[in-house]
């Protein structure tokens, strides 16, 4: 079963975050996974935390991811380095889209939306800690 967004930030010399909404549960739960990097490039689940979520705190991600998704397609950046952002969702219709390092010219290529996104989905771990 696809979950129903996915969230996945990979820097170029780092281990993977990713974020996921398990929506087989009841409530729906927000999943954060860290992975390190274990040899020959391989990834290691370093931690997990989860996060029960209210209807309203759902409808509050699907909305922000909605507002997320609103930059400019098409670019080419052409970096080597920097960090990996890849978005898969089944909330509208199935996407699936990856971003190189939209913490550069945040404002000038449109990712304003899609950082308060994933800050969004971090600051429902830190109040739930």
């Amino acid at each position: 079963m696809p979950q129903e967004m996915i969230l996945s930030i990979q820097p170029s010399f780092d281990g993977t975050t990713e974020y996921y909404i398990r929506s087989y549960t009841t409530p729906k739960e927000l999943v954060k996974a860290e992975y390190v990097l274990s040899g020959n490039a391989n990834e290691k689940l370093k931690n997990s935390y989860v996060v029960k979520l209210s209807t309203e705190t759902y409808e509050d991600l699907r909305n922000k991811l909605k507002l997320g998704l609103s930059f400019k397609y098409g670019e080419r950046l052409g970096m080597e380095d920097g960090e990996t952002w890849c978005i898969e969702s089944w909330y509208f219709q199935a996407i699936k889209i990856c971003v190189q390092s939209p913490e550069y010219k945040t404002e000038e290529r449109g990712y304003k939306g899609l950082l308060e996104y994933r800050s969004y989905l971090d600051s429902l771990f830190e109040s739930n800690t």
